[in-house]
């Protein structure tokens, strides 16, 4: 009888976390926003350049955690600029140079 082998993922911290979506979020095509978040973002006056500028400036907010259901790390992404604290909630896959964000929210500072 064979045992179905899964994959071993490695850790990830904040800062790796961090320096991973910096970088993968330097080219546009490189970042995938859902439909739900262009939608939901219409409501809330947030536009794709903030997100952008959130992805590429922003700091961590809280540690990455890993979601099983996607396989993916899933983390949120903290700026303040243009006068509102906005958080980007955003998923890296390991061997994808793509990140995908999630969702989206912020208040006015």
């Amino acid at each position: 009888m064979e045992r179905k082998a899964s994959k071993v993922v490695g850790l990830m911290n904040a800062a790796n976390f961090e320096k991973e979506v910096r970088d993968r979020s330097q080219f546009t095509h490189m970042v995938f926003i859902t439909d739900h978040v262009l939608l939901d973002n219409a409501d809330r006056n947030i536009t794709r350049p903030m997100i952008l500028r959130a992805l590429r400036k922003g700091t961590v907010a809280s540690d990455p955690h890993w979601n099983s259901d996607h396989a993916n790390w899933t983390g949120k992404m903290s700026y303040i600029g243009t006068g509102m604290e906005l958080t980007v909630v955003c998923a890296i896959k390991d061997d994808v140079l793509t990140v995908t964000v999630v969702t989206a929210y912020g208040a006015p500072r």
